[in-house]
């Protein structure tokens, strides 16, 4: 188990700080702006990627625990910490894809309501945490977001085409 101390409070985290630092000096896409980052800042991106990965719906509940959780768990609370210290809105986002809500060409105009697909958790991190969850409709869950198989604005169920 790795704490984090921050503002005098100690905080249980998966994996440690110093095997943190480690694995984001070995990361080509995030040493940079970990590096540069403030301590706690680093600190509390951890805490919240710790916090974040606990809630997932794991197959083994060891792996809640960060004292007992399996190697793969604590690589992706590391990659969702360098997501989060390089960007942090990663913390808090609901899809890694964006709803395009309104496209037009030469006054035709199409608009989107249906959610799409994305990941709550960058995709380098979900498909570490996809063989710990407690199924795969979990992992696609966690990764879809919400969408059905179709649009709910369209009728094609009503003439059984299946696409």
């Amino acid at each position: 188990m790795g704490t984090r101390t921050i503002s005098g409070y100690t905080f249980n985290v998966y994996g440690t700080a110093a095997g943190f630092t480690e694995y984001a000096a070995g990361s080509f896409t995030f040493a940079a702006s970990v590096s540069a980052a403030a301590a706690d800042t680093v600190a509390r991106a951890h805490v919240e990627a710790t916090r974040l990965i606990a809630r997932m719906p794991f197959e083994d509940t060891a792996d809640t625990d960060v004292d007992t959780a399996h190697a793969d768990v604590v690589t992706a609370c590391y990659e969702l910490t360098c997501a989060a210290v390089a960007d942090p809105k990663v913390l808090a986002q609901d899809t890694a894809a964006k709803n395009v809500k309104r496209v037009g060409a030469k006054g035709a105009e199409v608009e989107f309501f249906a959610p799409v697909a994305g990941g709550r958790f960058p995709l380098r991190v979900l498909e570490l945490l996809s063989s710990r969850l407690a199924s795969a409709d979990t992992y696609a869950s966690a990764y879809a977001s919400g969408v059905s198989e179709g649009s709910d604005f369209d009728d094609e169920d009503a003439y059984g085409v299946i696409l």
